[in-house]
């Protein structure tokens, strides 16, 4: 589920659609969506009904659908943070996108993902090291989570 293709340290964007826009290209570059489109749509209909920036500076934007071939974790650390709603009382630097596909235990992925996020967002060390980690450094770190998700059956 944590691909290193996936990560993005230092990256250049200061508004929410550029960056949305970037992820969608990637994720069907990289054979995880079928359909940018629908995936789309979810990640939108997700905002509307709730803003998935979550304080701490972290947005999580997330969707299951059935354009998600499978689930992933797209992790984004921008250059500058920015303000990923205009009615968020602090700015984003840390973007975490999950996609899981509809199905079975879709439901349940999509809550554990989202759990161990954060649960491990909670702590000051954890975001601090994913603020000024290497890339390496971040996979790792990502890594564990992904471990504590599928119980080291990933892939």
């Amino acid at each position: 589920m944590i691909d290193e293709k996936l990560i993005f340290t230092e990256f250049e964007c200061t508004e929410k659609t550029s960056l949305l826009n970037f992820c969608y290209k990637q994720l069907k570059k990289l054979e995880y969506l079928s359909d940018i489109s629908e995936f789309e749509n979810e990640i939108k209909a997700r905002e509307e009904i709730m803003p998935t920036s979550v304080g701490f500076g972290v947005a999580i934007p997330h969707g299951r659908c059935k354009a998600v071939k499978r689930p992933f974790i797209v992790f984004i650390r921008t250059s500058q943070p920015f303000f990923w709603n205009k009615d968020d009382a602090e700015k984003s630097d840390l973007i975490f996108m999950i996609g899981v596909p509809e199905g079975d235990d879709a439901g349940n992925m999509h809550l554990r993902i989202l759990s161990s996020i954060s649960k491990k967002l909670m702590h000051d060390e954890f975001r601090t090291a994913l603020r000024n980690g290497t890339d390496k450094e971040v996979y790792q770190l990502l890594n564990e989570i992904d471990q504590t998700i599928t119980g080291g059956c990933n892939k």
